[in-house]
């Protein structure tokens, strides 16, 4: 899936990794890809999920939530109100 990926060069290495080792300071350094953000690729005024989905897509493996947490964010808590059409 990888190997056919569009745009897998923008966030693995070569060898399909997240990361890859800095040649300089010999330390592995994840793979960031071009700083955007969800506001921009989801233009909405639903600030609750932006935040939600941005703490689902951290990339810190230490800092992202187990699913158990995650599902106890706020935006999970949110009542529903379908649009009537």
């Amino acid at each position: 899936m990888l190997a056919k990926g569009r745009d897998t060069y923008k966030y693995f290495s070569k060898n399909h990794m997240l990361y890859e080792r800095n040649q300089d300071t010999n330390r592995l350094e994840y793979l960031i890809p071009k700083k955007t953000s969800l506001r921009h690729r989801l233009p909405m005024g639903d600030e609750g999920f932006i935040d939600f989905i941005s703490y689902l897509l951290e990339i810190n493996p230490t800092k992202r939530p187990s699913a158990t947490k995650a599902l106890k964010h706020p935006w999970l808590s949110y009542p529903y109100e379908p649009i009537s059409s």
